[in-house]
């Protein structure tokens, strides 16, 4: 009889798998985590091995087996056990080495049907992962080691695994566990080279990142999502298989993470990416436009086109500046056309679009003028010229911009259910007080020109709130509170879209983060909304 304590070895390892006679499904927990431990050098070896080269390999062929095995046995999905057979098909015609050879033995042990075969091949790769920690550690010692696998190589490895066999009969519970358990990753000088190389934002590689992350740390992983991942497949394009073909997978990944999102979790009107040298957020064009509105030919086109719009706005501002005390909406009109004429000025210092920001400008700008009060307070001259800016503005960004209207359109149809207002603008205060303190151990800080447009936007919260309490009729009173409901979801929506970017580019959220940024995913209405961004505050670390 073989305790736990006594696994030293591959021998004293498969004598316990054999008296414990583990279902399938552990089998495959077992070596899935023990080739997940290895997986930055394996990631390594992808990168640099000639082998990988010369067979155009990167480390995805590595990940969709370890994707599919990691949902066998920690969620024993019956839809994803034929693609693990076809991994190990796949498996079997790679030359692997080295560290990969953990990866390869747990896909083995995956599709292996028969307790001996499994036993085996689970036992393989978790040997495999002592003789790649040692060999990294002190390669003095592979030559050794590659004689003989059974010994006991690594004492970092072999706890690992008596950690893992002390929790296999809950599969749930262990699939959440931290990778090392409560010991120190012995690869993480190697991992966080990876990260900081291919950050949680990257475009191809940083979902891969930050699923890895998420494990190494342990806490729930999306079941769901990474099922519908490994089941992803397509034809052939320029000769290469679908799994070949790092942008491909990447774009269809993105394209399932953002269907996982409601129609107004979609409407937050700027974005974020990763500035991995300055180490700081960055706010970009919307995902669908920033290729293409960060080229200077595109860029410069909208400008040209603004032109006469931007000399239109300049001279209704300059008459509705004078005119702002005398009426709510003189004031209002005049905040919101400087707002427009702000944002293309930073367009053109810039040289750099936020396609759904400047629509949504224009669209407060174009709600506002066409309220009686408004042109009661403009007058008739100045109502003609905010209709001629309003009719510019229209066929400039509806020209340009067309997707974003699209996006935004569910903000308007938003209403402030039972959300209090003045809790809003203490909720807002809350959020702008946390990202200035950034970074801290789960947050990246904005940098300085994100933080200006937060904090604009913060301001027209609180005019709209001032504007309310200020009201004289009840039909004022309504139409200003829709704007501040429109304004509150925009604003609210941009906070939660930085916190969960943010989030993914320190790379170790933890699981309060990952459940408020599921929260966020779903919302429905101004109060789900706010209850995210409660959510995020309580999940946001503490500053460094």
């Amino acid at each position: 009889m073989v305790e736990i304590a006594e696994i030293v070895d591959g021998q004293s390892f498969q004598a316990w798998l054999r008296q414990e006679d583990l279902p399938q499904e552990a089998m495959v927990a077992l070596a899935h985590r023990a080739a997940m431990r290895v997986l930055p050098l394996s990631w390594d070896e992808f990168e640099t091995a000639v082998w990988a080269h010369q067979r155009d390999l990167t480390v995805l062929t590595a990940f969709r087996p370890l994707v599919t095995s990691a949902l066998f046995g920690g969620a024993g999905l019956a839809d994803v056990k034929d693609r693990l057979a076809a991994d190990a098909a796949v498996m079997a015609t790679i030359v692997a080495t080295g560290a990969f050879a953990a990866v390869a033995g747990a896909i083995s042990a995956s599709a292996a049907e028969d307790f001996g075969a499994a036993a085996e091949a689970t036992s393989y790769a978790v040997q495999h992962a002592a003789v790649a920690y040692t060999t990294a550690t002190d390669p003095a010692y592979f030559a050794a080691l590659s004689v003989n696998r059974d010994i006991a190589c690594a004492d970092h490895a072999w706890t690992a695994l008596r950690s893992d066999c002390a929790e296999v009969d809950d599969l749930p519970h262990l699939m959440a566990c931290a990778l090392w358990h409560d010991e120190k990753p012995p690869f993480e000088d190697r991992w966080l080279l990876l990260r900081d190389t291919y950050p949680p934002t990257h475009p191809v590689w940083g979902f891969w990142t930050g699923w890895y992350q998420r494990a190494l740390d342990g806490g729930a992983q999306d079941w769901d999502l990474l099922c519908q991942i490994a089941l992803l497949d397509g034809e052939k394009e320029n000769g290469k298989a679908f799994w070949d073909d790092p942008e491909r997978v990447a774009e269809a990944i993105r394209r399932l993470q953002e269907d996982e999102r409601t129609p107004l979790a979609k409407a937050y009107p700027v974005d974020f990416t990763f500035d991995s040298l300055l180490r700081v957020m960055r706010m970009v064009g919307i995902d669908d436009d920033t290729a293409h509105l960060r080229d200077p030919a595109v860029v410069q086109a909208f400008l040209d086109d603004c032109e006469e719009l931007r000399d239109t706005l300049r001279n209704f501002n300059d008459f509705a500046f004078d005119l702002k005390g005398g009426g709510n909406f003189a004031g209002v009109l005049h905040r919101a056309s400087k707002n427009v004429l702000d944002e293309l000025q930073r367009t053109e210092d810039m040289t750099h679009l936020r396609a759904r920001h400047l629509v949504r400008l224009c669209g407060q700008l174009e709600a506002f003028s066409k309220e009686e009060k408004a042109r009661a307070d403009l007058g008739e001259t100045l109502s003609r010229m905010v209709d001629d800016s309003i009719a510019l503005m229209q066929a400039v960004t509806r020209k340009h911009f067309g997707p974003s209207y699209t996006a935004l359109a569910p903000l308007a149809d938003l209403s402030l259910d039972h959300v209090d207002q003045d809790a809003v603008v203490e909720l807002f205060d809350q959020m702008i007080a946390r990202m200035e303190a950034l970074p801290s151990n789960a947050l990246v800080a904005l940098d300085a020109d994100g933080m200006a447009v937060f904090r604009d936007m913060l301001r027209e919260v609180r005019e709209f709130r001032a504007t309310i309490a200020a009201a004289t009729t009840e039909a004022f009173r309504a139409i200003m509170e829709d704007r501040f409901a429109e304004s509150f979801g925009s604003t609210g929506l941009a906070f939660a879209r930085f916190w969960e970017t943010a989030s993914g580019a320190a790379g170790h959220a933890g699981k309060e983060m990952d459940r408020a940024i599921k929260q966020y995913k779903r919302v429905k209405t101004a109060s789900d909304i706010y209850d995210a961004l409660q959510a995020f505050l309580d999940a946001g670390g503490t500053v460094s």
